[in-house]
């Protein structure tokens, strides 16, 4: 799910982005009439024009590679770029899972090596190649959180956020392990020994303020009844409150331990001392 295909903004979307040399592309498209250039390797290899509806173009004579389709309105240069592989599909896929939610315009038809994604409003029919994911979350009525195994870890697990209106993956972390998402606030925990310990809020609509607390160097984590998640470093044990967001954080001395639940016991010389 690396992947991302470059949107033009409301002129057309291109899709599959990763497609087959004897397959039909899709092109939505906001705009009528609007001439688009086709390049391949800096050299002008075709055209077509946008249609204001749905449509299927077939790029069958174009070799297998990487093109841009370049169209230039109000004398800026816009892009959207599609791969052709050097492989043709035959035969259908089978259907891994289907997801449809309440007071929402999508609905997703998940299969083995493609996703279905179907706009309830419109009547219109998309597909993206290569993208499985085996859980989709419904985060606001354009914006879901697509997750799939990460490849070759049955442990890990990719996480990315798909907008339904730009058909696009807007931001992805990978080789995670989930620790737990809050479905009423739409926060996500995950942990990686490698990256540290991230929760993320995905309802906020800016990227650079979703993460909410990053602890890094984190060895190990307990999740407790979805409420405290503890956190150990090399030298202290940082406890979360995944509601609160408050945070407690405990230097790791011999005298020193802390239950599932972030409560402290301190061992002094009139006995032990607990405190929550």
């Amino acid at each position: 799910m690396e992947f991302r295909l470059k949107i033009m903004e409301e002129i057309f979307t291109i899709l599959p982005s990763r497609g087959y040399q004897n397959e039909k592309f899709q092109i939505k498209s906001s705009q009528s009439g609007q001439e688009v250039h086709l390049y391949r390797n800096g050299e002008q290899v075709g055209k077509f024009k946008t249609r204001e509806e749905l449509s299927s173009i077939d790029f069958h004579d174009l070799q297998a590679g990487s093109y841009s389709a370049i169209t230039i309105q109000n004398g800026k240069t816009l892009s959207a770029n599609f791969q052709i592989e050097p492989a043709k599909r035959f035969g259908s896929s089978t259907v891994k899972n289907c997801f449809v939610f309440d007071d929402c315009d999508y609905s997703f038809v998940v299969m083995q090596d493609r996703l279905f994604i179907y706009n309830e409003k419109s009547g219109t029919l998309l597909y993206e190649n290569h993208l499985s994911p085996h859980e989709i979350i419904k985060i606001s009525n354009n914006i879901f959180l697509f997750i799939s195994n990460a490849s070759g870890n049955s442990k890990f697990e990719n996480f990315a956020l798909f907008d339904a209106t730009q058909l696009s993956i807007t931001e992805t972390f990978n080789n995670f392990h989930k620790i737990h998402f809050d479905e009423e606030l739409n926060r996500l925990w995950i942990f990686c020994p490698q990256k540290g310990l991230h929760g993320f809020n995905l309802s906020s609509s800016i990227a650079t303020e979703r993460e909410i607390i990053k602890i890094e160097l984190v060895n190990r984590f307990h999740s407790n009844h979805n409420s405290i998640i503890l956190a150990e470093t090399e030298d202290k044990i940082v406890a979360i409150d995944i509601s609160s967001l408050e945070i407690l954080s405990t230097a790791k001395t011999s005298n020193i331990g802390i239950d599932y639940d972030g409560g402290v016991f301190e061992k002094n010389e009139d006995g032990i001392l607990y405190s929550n």
